[in-house]
């Protein structure tokens, strides 16, 4: 094979090997070092190509993409610190099993630690947060040395596809030239069929199968489930939603007898069968809230389906330190690993969570259905807090007429068409939409962002998200999550689909004040926290030509959601709600439950027997 002819021969197989393993979009950010492997994919026709001019912002995109169509995607950078811009990405596709093949351009070895521009150590740049991390060096003439690159190739991406998915990290070692030659001789001709030939070669790693819970394993959860009537079935956050059938889920609790709570973070709190909703307490956070509520309906057994549930409040239950918690088993079905970050789970079980979940209903049918009156007073509490969120309406929080932060998030998820995607920023959204979000609500895809649970990246994810398909999008997101991320409005310029930008301005960090801190601290001393800012964000939107809004009312909002979901391509529509309107109507209404509780004789100071 001719020397000069190896890295264009190289670019291409990798570039081939991608499409043959069903990757189908490549996020890149333009750079010299990796101009070979980005012309190589310009020559795929099912590679799809984007083009993100941030590292930052293409590492959250490409995580979007992924996330999205439930399927891999690659990702292409220059040498030097254009790799390290992708950690926050990379650490989140972990933490939510998202497959991304990372692709970092590097400077050849003879010029590593030699003050060579734009060269660092990029080896296992991202340690323990990828899957796997491999060096790829150029070939020599030999196409021995090509089938081997094949297989280290192949190798690493196979982990895209395994029962845990995540990141991969392929650093490409690339010397100059870096243009891409063509076949213009006999001999490169030969060469570029026999890379095609491998690229065809169908003999690859298979991917992991699902793992199955022993029948021991079974037989053990079943018989701790069967002797307890005061049992409370949790969800977590959950990044796929193909991860839990939900027929299994009702099924399961129709054959407890047990309550279910499903965090705003999965995906069946939007989009529940008809066959799960009556198991369903939801809303379910303002009864956590409520002390009297945590003794009188203190659950025996917890039965944790995936990851832990957002509410700390809930905590309080699993923590035997606390004086309320009077669990007295917590047992866990996990897809993979422990989560369980207190530790007081008993029963560990790791694998097919639906499987598992459909084994054990059918050994419980065998007896009569439970029911019992400690789980019939949540299912009445649930529509207590229900109709009191209903009962928000348009009031306002301090009477003057200003917006308030929960009737604005209470209109937005109103203001969603059936089938539409709701991305869900961390910190306070999250933990609002779980306040006020009822189960099934318009049969929506709810998307929340929940791996490292950061701010930061969340414009570019929902712009990823955007990109996968034509159906409407909303994101909804504060203000400082959206200052994070001003340089991903970039990156939504290539959207065809709608994508409503719904900024919360409440002018800075306002879950602080609802945190220990704020009662820890003066007024004045809390701004170090809550940073509050005066900034224009209109101005933000105008620097990329994208359409703005900026609304106090609810009649405004749901009106730009509306136009924003008519017209291709990201609008911006900026809320404007008081600063202190989050804390106040939060409890607001969690006061209002209490009393709906107590005039419906539905809380008692003394536990339930």
């Amino acid at each position: 094979m001719d020397d000069k002819f190896a890295l264009s021969s190289l670019s291409r197989l990798l570039m081939g090997l991608l499409e043959r393993v069903g990757i189908e979009d490549l996020v890149v950010s333009p750079g010299s070092r990796s101009t070979p492997y980005l012309s190589a994919a310009l020559e795929r026709r099912q590679l799809r190509v984007h083009v993100v001019v941030d590292e930052r912002s293409a590492g959250y995109v490409a995580l979007g993409l992924a996330r999205a169509r439930r399927q891999p995607v690659a990702l292409l950078c220059t040498s030097g610190t254009a790799a390290a811009n992708y950690l926050p990405a990379v650490v989140e596709a972990r933490l939510t099993e998202t497959p991304l093949a990372v692709l970092t351009a590097d400077r050849p070895l003879c010029l590593q630690g030699c003050a060579a521009p734009q060269t660092i150590d990029q080896t296992r740049i991202f340690g323990t947060h990828v899957l796997a991390s491999t060096a790829l060096t150029l070939p020599g003439a030999s196409e021995d040395e090509f089938i081997r690159a094949r297989r280290q190739i192949l190798s690493c991406l196979a982990l895209l596809r395994g029962e845990t998915s995540g990141p991969v990290h392929l650093n490409l070692h690339t010397p100059k030239p870096l243009e891409l030659l063509a076949a213009d001789t006999t001999e490169r001709r030969t060469s570029l069929n026999f890379i095609d030939a491998l690229i065809a070669d169908t003999r690859k790693p298979s991917a992991c199968a699902s793992v199955r819970l022993s029948q021991e394993a079974i037989r053990a959860f079943v018989s701790i489930v069967s002797v307890e009537s005061r049992g409370l079935i949790t969800c977590g956050f959950e990044p796929d939603r193909a991860a839990l059938d939900a027929s299994m889920l009702a099924r399961f609790a129709r054959a407890t007898g047990f309550p279910v709570l499903l965090d705003a973070a999965h995906p069946l709190r939007f989009d529940s069968p008809p066959e799960l909703r009556p198991y369903l307490v939801a809303p379910f956070e303002q009864l956590l809230q409520i002390e009297s509520w945590r003794l009188c309906q203190a659950p025996h057994l917890v039965v944790q389906i995936g990851r832990p549930l957002t509410s700390s409040a809930f905590e309080r239950w699993l923590d035997p330190s606390q004086p309320e918690g009077r669990l007295k088993k917590h047992v866990l079905l996990a897809r993979s690993g422990w989560p369980d970050p207190l530790g007081t789970a008993e029963l560990v079980g790791s694998g097919d969570l639906s499987d598992a979940l459909e084994r054990a209903a059918s050994a419980l049918e065998a007896d009569a259905p439970r029911s019992s009156g400690w789980a019939a007073r949540w299912y009445r509490a649930g529509a207590v807090v229900q109709e009191c969120v209903n009962q928000l309406g348009e009031r306002r929080a301090n009477g003057s007429g200003e917006l308030g932060e929960l009737d604005a998030v209470r209109t937005v998820l109103g203001a969603q068409p059936e089938g539409a995607r709701l991305i869900i920023g961390n910190s306070l959204p999250i933990r609002e939409v779980d306040l006020l979000a009822g189960p099934n609500l318009n049969r929506l895809e709810g998307v929340a962002l929940r791996g490292a649970s950061g701010i930061d990246g969340v414009v570019s994810m929902a712009t990823g998200m955007a990109l996968s398909d034509n159906r409407p999008n909303t994101l909804l997101l504060g203000d400082l999550s959206f200052l994070y991320d001003i340089g991903g409005l970039w990156a939504t310029l290539p959207l065809s689909a709608p994508l409503a930008i719904v900024v919360l301005n409440n002018g800075g960090g306002r879950i602080f004040e609802q945190l220990p801190v704020a009662n820890a601290v003066d007024a004045e001393t809390l701004t170090h926290w809550t940073v509050p800012h005066r900034f224009d964000l209109g101005a933000a939107a105008k620097l990329y030509g994208l359409e703005h809004c900026r609304v106090d009312r609810i009649s405004l909002l749901v009106a730009a959601i509306v136009e924003a979901h008519c017209r291709p391509g990201a609008t911006v529509i900026e809320v404007v709600v008081a600063p202190d309107s989050a804390r106040n109507q939060r409890s607001d209404l969690i006061n209002r439950v209490r009393d709906a509780l107590v005039q419906g004789g539905l809380l008692s100071e003394a536990p339930a027997a």
